[in-house]
């Protein structure tokens, strides 16, 4: 999916999903700004209502990267310990273009940092069982809500397809990983992937037998690259499930790891209740994890991560407006500046 800026509706949609990222990434630099002025360092936090007007334009910029690129929760992050740092440069280094630069030369740092390291550091914190719980309404048939939102054997729905049920009770699911991945030459008009298969070709001259270059040419040249993966079938699932309670109005389902020795290896337990309403149903979900990093619990918090995926649901079953953060797009400020570098490069060589 590419970029694209959003509408009035998403932007209040983004900016409430995310309250809590966009608060607690507004806080970092905000703190480093009181102490700064604490200690006698007034630098940019001379007085208070110098610091008022510092708080509200960083809370600002991170409210607007929040929102321009919503799946990029590590880069606000890394956004938030920029300004942090900022701050404390402008307080300590007497020259303001010498300040600017070490900024600069941080901020480029921690954009890479923060997308590559966050996450890992994230999955190496203590580990724990949360259970979170997100409900939601949906204007549906009891019936059709009751088939579409727990995982059930032989179905499709948004990223997930289910396979069959083995004699187990266990059915394979694939998730779509090319939904939440980003490709900088995705969407590439014919004119612009001829120019990156020039590329290709000149760098590749004289280390490729003909036979060889006819091969990976036609590999070039067919347009399915440019398509986002979808699982067929065909690949090893993501993960396994097993239904545990099969109700008219309530479903328990194990999620669980297979080894290749068939060892299982529990993941998380979901439960989904569905109770009539006026004009629809109410949907409840229940899902309790094992063994989960808290670090990670504490990302999908910040990002209402949980209600979001049911309101993603909830927008296909329905056909209505994707406003939730699991229909946007997957770019961030790094990648698009990526794609950028990228065009530029290709331009200069089909110009050559």
């Amino acid at each position: 999916m590419p970029f694209a800026f959003p509408s009035l509706e998403e932007i209040l949609y983004r900016a409430w999903r995310l309250r809590r990222l966009i608060a607690f990434c507004s806080a970092i630099p905000f703190v480093i700004l009181a102490l700064l002025g604490l200690v006698g360092l007034n630098g940019l936090a001379g007085s208070v209502p110098g610091l008022i007007a510092l708080a509200v334009v960083h809370t600002a910029l991170i409210a607007a990267h929040a929102i321009l690129f919503p799946n990029a929760a590590e880069e606000t992050f890394a956004l938030s310990v920029t300004l942090a740092v900022f701050a404390l440069i402008m307080a300590i280094v007497p020259s303001v273009l010498l300040g600017v630069l070490l900024c600069l030369a941080f901020a480029g740092w921690a954009m890479v940092w923060g997308q590559a390291k966050v996450p890992d550091i994230q999955s190496k914190t203590e580990l724990h069982d949360p259970e979170t719980t997100a409900r939601i309404k949906v204007s549906a048939k009891p019936e059709a809500a009751r088939a579409w939102f727990p995982l059930r054997p032989d179905s499709e729905r948004g990223q997930f397809k289910c396979g069959p049920r083995d004699k187990s009770g266990a059915f394979p699911v694939w998730f779509d990983l090319a939904a939440v991945s980003v490709d900088v030459f995705s969407g590439l008009a014919p004119a612009e992937a001829d120019v990156m298969d020039r590329v290709k070709s000149k760098l590749d001259q004289g280390t490729r037998t003909p036979e060889d270059y006819g091969r990976a040419q036609a590999a070039d040249d067919d347009d399915s690259r440019f398509e986002a993966h979808v699982p067929t079938g065909q690949d090893d699932p993501s993960f396994w499930a097993r239904i545990e309670i099969d109700e008219p109005d309530f479903q328990r389902t194990r999620l669980f790891f297979r080894s290749p020795t068939g060892k299982e290896e529990e993941s998380s337990v979901v439960e989904h209740r569905f109770k009539k309403a006026r004009n629809g149903v109410v949907v409840t979900e229940i899902d309790t994890t094992l063994n989960y990093p808290k670090g990670l619990s504490l990302g999908m918090w910040l990002t209402d991560f949980q209600l979001d995926g049911l309101i993603h649901s909830r927008e296909l079953l329905e056909n209505s407006q994707a406003l939730s953060l699991r229909a946007a797009h997957r770019w961030s400020l790094l990648t698009l500046a990526g794609r950028w570098f990228a065009h530029r490069q290709m331009d200069r060589a089909g110009a050559a």
